[in-house]
């Protein structure tokens, strides 16, 4: 979630090296969309404001899936607006409360065009106005609005806190979504109506509650009715057909019903992309993972593969009706835990493709812990399963060099493009096959390196670093001399 330069990113220019950069017109305005960063910031006056502020809200509402691109961002606010009209009007106020925070605290511009300082405000809109009313049983009202608004702005405030602070360390790590899942569990907190009828089963507010998703079926929570499902499959095992008057000739129609429906699993894997922004819808998701597309084909690969993975494991931690794996709940975090490591953060090599594979076991392995102390709560997880997970497995990554860290994020096809000219060149060097035109001027750099460490440099000392020490030319005169 950042954006570098690239000043040897030419994509028009032929390339006479081993590993070619495509001349493809189109390039400039896929991946991070440089060309209109360039365009943009070539602009001066207040008649384009609202281009570069548009710029960086459709940036933020991409980067949420690590994409940093404005098309891209365009495309999913289209599948948010598809979704759910409040949805894409709370992801849309957001931003714009978010970019406003950012420029009155005078942040980094580079860090508002792409849009670093929007996403966590993108995420506290739309799954604040999109899970409110499943939750609680009650409409988004003023005060749930007033909230997303106080909670865009002050996710600004924790982005910038929490990315010094990782930034500082010795291995410096993003921030990630860590901001939005403070400030979103903040709200839900303070905001939670305790009294509601809701919570109020048999006189016990600490019973499990139904989260009930738009046009689907009732999704648990919490997990004491996982375990409750689970009592009853082992029932069910060890009840024989006499006692519960089922003959073995009659269809069961309960044992079809908890039959996994392979359909519905893959519609969970597409409506994984839809999770992340917490709506569920399954065009909608389509579109994101279209969006996805557009800014890196890799970075869609790796999201498609976590989302799998996701899914897969978490039916190991899933009862029928399995309605948490029809409803993308378990694969939206694997899918931000595997492209993050298998691509973005990471350059995608096999090794790291394997890391990021078990981080979404690991995050799914998260999930469910989670879930068992937040579902007593009424409280989701999040993308707190991702954000633990994937911090962990950045901070391995920088222990070996089968798992390169990415120091100028740009996309991963220019990640891998730019890890495979420098393992190139590293290995020409050492066989000193390094072409003459790629290799470094030594005079120039230290005279160079003379000029900007002091300016006030000596002729004679210059001479010195270039070779020519003054002894050498009083020699020369001697023996020109004599």
């Amino acid at each position: 979630m950042s954006e570098s330069s690239a000043s040897s990113y030419t994509p028009n220019k032929p390339s006479n090296r081993r590993f070619r950069i495509p001349s493809n017109p189109w390039l400039p305005y896929i991946g991070d969309c440089r060309a209109l960063t360039k365009f943009l910031n070539s602009k001066k006056g207040v008649g384009w404001l609202i281009p570069k502020c548009l710029n960086a809200l459709l940036r933020g509402v991409s980067q949420v899936v690590l994409a940093n691109n404005p098309l891209a961002g365009l495309v999913i606010l289209i599948a948010l607006f598809w979704s759910d009209v409040f949805v894409g009007l709370a992801a849309t106020v957001a931003a714009t409360t978010a970019i406003l925070t950012a420029v009155l605290m005078r942040q980094d511009p580079s860090s508002i065009e792409a849009g670093l300082t929007t996403y966590n405000a993108v995420l506290v809109g739309t799954v604040t106005s999109s899970l409110w009313t499943p939750l609680y049983g009650e409409a988004v009202g003023i005060t749930v609005w007033t909230f997303i608004i106080i909670g865009a702005a002050l996710s600004v405030f924790v982005t910038s806190a929490i990315s010094t602070i990782l930034s500082s360390l010795k291995i410096p790590l993003p921030a990630l979504t860590l901001p939005f899942n403070v400030v979103t569990i903040l709200i839900f907190i303070c905001l939670m109506p305790m009294n509601h009828e809701h919570f109020q089963h048999n006189g016990n507010a600490s019973e499990p509650v139904a989260l009930r998703l738009r046009g689907h079926e009732p999704l648990v929570i919490s997990s004491n009715l996982l375990h409750e499902h689970h009592l009853q499959h082992i029932s069910r095992q060890i009840r024989s057909p006499e006692d519960d008057g089922v003959n073995d000739n009659e269809p069961a129609s309960e044992s079809s019903s908890e039959a996994l429906n392979w359909g519905r699993i893959l519609s969970g894997i597409v409506l994984s992309a839809g999770q992340v922004y917490g709506v569920n819808n399954e065009l909608g998701s389509v579109l994101i993972y279209i969006g996805i597309m557009i800014y890196s084909p890799i970075l869609f690969m790796m999201s498609v593969f976590g989302a799998i993975l996701g899914t897969s494991t978490g039916l190991f931690f899933t009862e029928a009706p399995y309605t948490d794996i029809y409803n993308g709940i378990w694969g939206y975090n694997g899918l931000l835990s595997a492209s993050s490591v298998g691509g973005f953060f990471i350059v995608l090599t096999c090794h790291s493709f394997f890391n990021a594979m078990v981080n979404v076991i690991f995050t799914v392995l998260i999930q469910q812990a989670l879930s068992l102390a937040l579902g007593s709560l009424h409280l989701p997880v999040f993308t707190f399963p991702f954000v633990l997970s994937t911090l962990l497995f950045l901070s391995v990554a920088t222990s070996g060099n089968q798992l390169p860290r990415v120091q100028n994020i740009t996309f991963p096809e220019m990640h891998r493009y730019n890890y495979r000219e420098t393992r190139r060149v590293k290995r020409e060097e050492k066989r000193g096959q390094l072409p003459i035109d790629e290799l470094p001027e030594e005079k120039e750099l230290v005279l160079t390196d003379v000029k900007v460490i002091n300016e006030e440099t000596t002729v004679a000392q210059v001479e010195v670093i270039a070779g020519d020490s003054p002894d050498d030319n009083d020699t020369k005169e001697s023996q020109d001399a004599e």
